[in-house]
């Protein structure tokens, strides 16, 4: 064959690819029926092929078992918030302050406040909602705190307030005021801050600095305090109320516990082990039990009931404050104990539940009383547990 035939049929072929090209250029919404079916495999329409889809709103599923992680962002601080016709979690992001809510039924997540606060280490949510507290990062023992009123509108997400002066401890008890300690000259000095009227009370003085304190709903309350627990130290359980300090019957080394009208349930170090007791305060009798009380492992009822995050081993010397400088961890279950018949049961075993090794910290209630919250102290997500 001649050279001249290969010549013009190579450029019959140019041409026509060149006009094929043309055409699809001018006619886009044709080009999917041009190629497809070039008769390679099943003829089928694949049809258009459509844009990826927006991001969804994160959605909780709370079609799980009882114990559930909520998050995997790392929580500062939670408050379970109940209307009349719904129930959720308020929460707020470590690092960032965004705050977020997530409806218990739904499991919705929605970004209720995208408003940054930038260090924000540990922070406290009103039952209603309406109020958060958050706590920044420090060097020193002093907390710069930040408060904020939160908005319906994301747009304007929080109206941020700087606190005119760091401290030691806060809490939010209730929809009316912000509980804190500070370090006075003599002693630790709590205050109540009324959100509305922004005003401030002296509520208490301490005659030392170092303190765990167990607040009451509200300034006025009874609060309970006693020294920051270390097994070197002994410490020794103290009532507030009505600004007089008094001394209650409970004490020791690497004190640590939990109060309420009926009962004292605390841990103390003796003899190189870890051994704790209830004490009941109308018959005067103490009687042991086997479940440690770290008040960021325990919360106590208004009845003598309390519910405890425990690891069944015996803790070891050190303990808890190798616990608090996180050289120390513990692989949780979840118990509640009776202050009356003095009965220990397991709810659950997190590690066999999860498949995960859950540290349990700043263990909660909601006011519901049907579920209980906590963070996992290994990478600071939120849980819960359904009772």
């Amino acid at each position: 064959m001649k050279k001249s035939i290969f010549i013009i049929a190579g450029a019959v072929i140019v041409v026509t690819l060149a006009f094929v090209w043309i055409y699809l250029l001018l006619n886009p919404s044709n080009s999917q029926g041009v190629f497809s079916n070039l008769g390679f495999g099943d003829e089928e329409d694949i049809g258009i092929v459509e844009p990826a889809p927006a991001e969804e709103t994160p959605v909780v599923n709370i079609e799980r078992p009882a114990l559930r992680q909520l998050t995997t962002k790392p929580v500062a601080g939670f408050r379970e918030i109940n209307t009349a016709t719904s129930s959720s979690i308020y929460y707020s992001e470590k690092g960032s302050g965004f705050i977020y809510s997530i409806d218990l039924t739904s499991g919705e997540e929605v970004r209720i406040s995208g408003t940054t606060v930038p260090n924000v280490y540990t922070a406290a949510i009103s039952p209603n909602g309406d109020y958060v507290a958050m706590g920044l990062k420090s060097n020193t023992k002093n907390t710069p705190l930040v408060l904020g009123k939160i908005s319906d509108n994301l747009e304007i997400g929080l109206v941020l307030e700087n606190f005119d002066m760091s401290v030691d401890k806060f809490a939010i008890q209730d929809d009316k005021e912000l509980l804190y300690t500070s370090r006075g000259d003599r002693g630790l000095v709590g205050h109540s801050y009324n959100f509305k009227k922004e005003t401030t009370k002296t509520i208490f003085e301490l005659p030392f600095h170092e303190a765990v304190i167990q607040w009451g709903k509200q300034g006025s309350d009874t609060h309970y305090a006693y020294p920051k627990t270390s097994y070197l130290l002994e410490g020794y359980l103290y009532q507030i109320k009505n600004k007089e300090v008094s001394r209650l019957p409970a004490d020791g080394f690497g004190f640590s516990g939990l109060v309420n009208r009926g009962i004292i349930a605390y841990t103390k170090f003796d003899n190189l082990k870890t051994k704790n007791f209830i004490y009941n305060r109308e018959t005067g009798e103490t009687s042991g039990v086997r479940i440690p009380f770290l008040p960021e492992k325990c919360i106590i009822g208004v009845i003598n009931t309390l519910i405890c995050a425990h690891e069944d081993i015996e803790p070891p010397i050190g303990y808890p404050d190798e616990w608090y400088k996180g050289s120390l961890s513990f692989k949780d279950s979840i118990w509640i104990i009776s202050g009356d018949s003095l009965t220990t049961e397991l709810l659950v075993n997190t590690r066999t539940e999860s498949g995960r090794e859950i540290d349990v910290t700043n263990l909660g209630i909601g006011d519901s009383e049907t579920s209980v919250y906590f963070i996992n102290k290994n990478d600071n997500t939120l849980w819960m547990y359904e009772l």
